[in-house]
């Protein structure tokens, strides 16, 4: 655990994360990446030559393993 904090910390100050990387991320959660969802769509909606295509998927079990407090 130790360490994964230390490398999560580590990749933050040398920039090697994406600003859209979501997941195990500190202040980032489904309401993060809806609202950046949203605003990419509402971008590509104002171009008008473009589509807006969303792909979305059941994967509920996926993360049966997870603790949820």
């Amino acid at each position: 655990m130790l360490a994964a904090h230390r490398l999560s910390t580590l990749a933050k100050q040398k920039g090697l994360l994406l600003d859209n990387q979501i997941g195990n991320r500190t202040n980032r959660s489904i309401k993060t990446a809806l609202e950046l969802l949203v605003e990419q769509i509402h971008t590509v909606w104002k171009t008008g030559n473009q589509v807006a295509l969303v792909l979305l998927l059941d994967i509920a079990g996926a993360f049966n393993t997870v603790n949820h407090f």
